[in-house]
């Protein structure tokens, strides 16, 4: 402080410490710029990971599918017995049979209803 009049002394900044401050402004948005794009390729990197994991899971799921599907015409041809099979085979088909008879019942009442909505078309025409 000023002690003449109680203000704050006005520092003087020569050329030095103009420059240095110019360098110590332009490195300090740098790091500040650095850190914020090394979050973005954290998150970037995460993201992609969840993605690549998603593929990786749907591949094994239609790998297994087209595995079992080709167990099921193997064991319609009576290439292979169901004894041959492991128990996690075995109760993987079962599911894929279980949700082919819904598939075959759902398709059974669609032509039903089918059938039904023509049947009335012809009674009302006749």
């Amino acid at each position: 402080m000023n002690e003449n009049n109680g203000l704050p002394a006005i520092k003087k900044e020569n050329i030095f410490n103009r420059i240095i401050s110019f360098f110590k402004n332009i490195f300090s948005k740098k790091e500040i710029a650095v850190n914020e794009i090394k979050d973005e390729n954290i998150n970037y990197n995460s993201t992609t990971s969840k993605i690549n994991s998603f593929k990786e899971e749907l591949k094994e799921k239609i790998n297994n599918r087209e595995r079992l599907l080709e167990i099921q015409k193997l064991i319609k041809f009576g290439k292979i017995k169901e004894r041959d099979l492991k128990k996690e085979d075995v109760i993987e088909l079962k599911q894929l049979y279980k949700e082919q008879i819904s598939q075959i019942k759902n398709s059974i009442q669609d032509y039903n209803s089918k059938i039904v909505t023509l049947k009335k078309k012809i009674a009302q025409n006749s």
